[in-house]
């Protein structure tokens, strides 16, 4: 096992500019996401930002690490927790941001690109090669100037995994099979004390998923086993001496929030209406999701993801086969074509009213009534949360 020291805590100055520049961050991005370029509250979010950016490198250049759970800054991180730096931590996350090179304040339009990049569905960047591949030159996105103040670059699991090997490679075998095949407790006792001290690092917890999925090699409910034993072997581990380390517990459910999280972000941005684009209707994005085939995304967690909200969950606009539209009121898990509906419009496109409440699960005079897709509200000149 190799032992890796922990960072230095930054010193309060520093500390202080992370923060500032961290808030900026997130106030940028969400103007940024809300309207246009030119309107007032992006341009003066990106001059703050640019601004702290100023403040952040006035010394020299910087690097920020993207860690599973916080930020390194020139290697050190932060004292204690700091809500502005978690919320820039899961920006960069989810997009699977390894590093960020500032070398200088950067102009707005600098962070202009790198944000609308940054509040872009993550599998949006991904299948246009990810997020480095568009701010590096071949992406078209960026120019030599902006590219030379902020270099950016995806996290390399493979590479880490090579120059930070989590056990030597006979222990790990040893995990890796019994977390397969759920024997966890006949672990020997270095394979045990391995495992203890994986489980106490959320970084190296995220490296075992790695290689988790690797063995796994596609099987979605092989890997989705394996997490469960996991999950389990943690339990048992720190709960037999009846010292259980909470830490590390959270350890290991905060890796697999940062999965869900990741699902859920990219639902919730191509849900919403963008002021560059429309809102997808939730079959595309559910595709969207699973296209990934394990890629970005846990499968097994999208799929249970889609079971929860429905394919056409409450306040989705649709078309029913008897071409009547109607809003989604209620989700009928059993057959999710078959929801509880308010039926706004006859098949003739008439406004009807009173719009009559139906539960497509019921059968009537032997007719069954589904939806038979969704449809986009601006289109249709609905707002459907007005039905609800």
């Amino acid at each position: 096992m190799i032992d890796t020291p922990l960072p230095e805590p930054l010193d309060p100055p520093a500390a202080t500019r992370l923060t500032n520049f961290a808030q900026a961050c997130s106030a940028a991005a969400q103007a940024v996401s809300r309207y246009p370029a030119a309107h007032p509250s992006v341009v003066s979010a990106l001059t703050r930002l640019s601004n702290t950016a100023v403040t952040l490198t006035e010394t020299a250049p910087i690097r920020l690490t993207v860690l599973p759970d916080g930020l390194l800054f020139d290697g050190r991180a932060m004292a204690s927790p700091n809500s502005a730096i978690s919320e820039l931590t899961r920006l960069l996350h989810q997009h699977q941001v390894g590093t960020v090179d500032v070398r200088d304040g950067g102009s707005s339009s600098t962070w202009l690109v790198i944000l609308r990049l940054l509040t872009r569905p993550p599998e949006e960047n991904r299948e246009s090669g990810g997020i480095a591949h568009l701010w590096g030159k071949d992406g078209d996105l960026t120019t030599t100037e902006q590219r030379h103040s902020v270099e950016v670059r995806e996290v390399d699991y493979e590479e880490l995994l090579r120059h930070r090997p989590l056990v030597d490679p006979a222990t790990l075998a040893e995990i890796l099979e019994s977390l397969e095949s759920g024997r966890t407790s006949l672990l020997s006792a270095e394979a045990r004390a391995a495992l203890r001290e994986i489980v106490s690092d959320p970084e190296k917890v995220e490296l075992l998923i790695v290689e988790m999925k690797a063995r796994a090699d596609g099987d979605e409910e092989a890997h989705a086993q394996s997490v469960l034993h996991l999950l389990r072997a943690v339990y048992e581990l720190f709960s037999d001496d009846g010292n259980a380390d909470e830490a590390a517990w959270q350890n290991v459910l905060s890796c697999l929030a940062t999965m869900l999280t990741g699902i859920a972000d990219v639902y919730d941005a191509m849900r919403s209406q963008r002021a560059y684009q429309q809102a997808y209707p939730t079959d595309r994005i559910l595709a969207v999701l699973k296209r990934n085939d394990g890629g970005q995304f846990d499968q097994h967690l999208v799929r249970r993801f889609v079971r929860l909200i429905g394919t056409y969950p409450p306040g989705t606009l649709v078309r029913l086969n008897t071409r009547e539209m109607a809003v989604v009121l209620k989700v009928h898990a059993p057959d999710p074509h078959r929801p509880r509906v308010r039926i706004l419009r006859d098949a003739t496109g008439a406004t009807i009213s009173p719009q009559p409440i139906r539960h497509l699960w019921e059968t009537v005079d032997d007719n069954e009534v589904h939806v038979i897709g969704p449809l986009y509200q601006d289109e249709n000149e609905v707002d459907p949360l007005d039905h609800l």
